[in-house]
């Protein structure tokens, strides 16, 4: 393939299995191996993030041999490459960076080590690009709700090389580029945050069960998708899928659309509208995002959608309750699944709410009100840093940084 593919001088085209020197899937540990007591911290595939960063604050820890834990420890510089997920997020990749030792990683997850000649966050970043996210998709292996790429695949990924000390300097722009995407992303998560935590200030009274409804009770309509997937169009209806789902909130930057013709068969039960909570049942289960104004989308597979009845609940306390801690750990006793865990909808539906007084919700929705003018200021701001970042993305492969 490489042949056929001009590039910048001193850059080469090179197949990821001719510049590793291991790739090695993780250690096998159960659900009930797992537990925050244990010894070992334990990577798993919902820390690796789409952009290419890492979480290690949603890892779990586990136990291990001796043996165990000289096979499969982590090293800052290890590329961590996820290779079994949905088929939106298979293919994550991050670096692997701490200052804490005896870290393990699952068997959703390999470890690759590159050649000396390699920098490891430099073909992070080409992981970002659309150069290699094309080979990827078409790698992907698909089988019902799980999605793999598996190692023959993966070793002939070609990514475009420079040399080593061309890497680095690259890599060193992409950082500083980073810490202002990651400083404006704290902004943001720390005024979501407010939100959350005003919502358990005011209203962790009513999480006794006199006060507590299901979340079928508290919705006019409450309705699963259609489980089958829409075919796709180059315009139309646009449909919202788990991928959309960021940070409690829709993203709306990569949709996909159906026809007219398709929506009418799709969504004959009920057409999703501003003002309707949308829910996930998988990748990320468990969260509730608003539909926002002017948007009519179709459900993607997963996805379950809710108009609050008003006379119980607002739209805004109903999402807060949704995203709460309370509801989520009830949503985490029942999800079902051994790699991509999935909720029912029996049991979507059952999820107890805590409904206050709707003078207490309003106060709530007032104050909530100047908490969403901040996060609207961040949001913009974010936006500029994705944009530069994406802009450095393109420019780096085709050698203009």
């Amino acid at each position: 393939m490489s042949q056929n593919r001009p590039f910048l001088k001193n850059w080469k085209w090179r197949k990821l299995g001719d510049i590793t020197t291991e790739r090695l899937i993780g250690l096998v540990r159960n659900s009930k191996e797992q537990n925050d007591s244990h010894l070992c911290s334990y990577l798993k595939m919902d820390s690796i993030r789409t952009n290419g960063n890492l979480n290690l604050n949603l890892a779990t820890k586990v136990n291990a041999t001796p043996e165990e834990i000289d096979r499969y420890s982590l090293q800052n510089g290890d590329f961590l490459f996820n290779t079994r997920n949905s088929y939106e997020l298979v293919g994550k990749t991050a670096v692997f960076e701490s200052k804490e030792k005896q870290w393990l990683y699952n068997n959703n997850i390999m470890r690759i080590r590159f050649n000396e000649d390699i920098n490891p966050w430099f073909v992070n970043i080409a992981f970002q690009s659309n150069l290699v996210k094309r080979q990827l998709n078409a790698a992907k292996n698909k089988t019902t709700s799980v999605c793999a790429i598996y190692d023959y695949h993966l070793v002939e990924i070609e990514i475009p090389i420079p040399p080593f000390d061309e890497q680095s300097r690259i890599v060193e722009i992409f950082k500083k580029v980073d810490r202002v995407r990651r400083k404006r992303q704290e902004a943001i998560r720390l005024t979501e945050e407010l939100g959350r935590s005003l919502f358990l200030h005011m209203f962790s009274k009513y999480f006794e069960t006199k006060y507590l409804q299901t979340f079928e009770d508290v919705s006019e309509v409450l309705i699963d998708c259609r489980n089958k997937t829409a075919p796709y169009a180059d315009e139309g209806i646009p449909l919202i899928r788990t991928t959309n789902f960021k940070n409690y909130r829709l993203d709306l930057s990569e949709l996909k659309y159906i026809t007219q013709q398709t929506n009418q068969i799709w969504s004959s039960r009920h057409q999703t509208a501003p003002g309707d909570i949308v829910y996930c049942r998988e990748a990320p289960y468990g969260m509730a995002a608003t539909v926002p104004s002017e948007f009519y989308p179709c459900l993607g597979q997963r996805i379950m959608v809710s108009r609050p009845n008003q006379s119980k609940v607002s739209t805004e306390f109903l999402l807060f309750a949704l995203n709460s801690s309370f509801v989520y750990r009830q949503a985490l006793k029942v999800a079902i699944g051994s790699t991509v865990k999935h909720l029912r909808v029996v049991d979507v539906k059952g999820l107890n709410i805590p409904v206050a007084p709707l003078n207490e919700q309003k106060q709530f929705q007032q104050i909530l009100y100047r908490c969403e003018q901040s996060w609207s200021n961040q949001i913009l701001q974010k936006s500029d840093s994705e944009n530069l970042f994406n802009s450095l993305l393109q420019r780096a492969f085709r050698g203009e940084l």
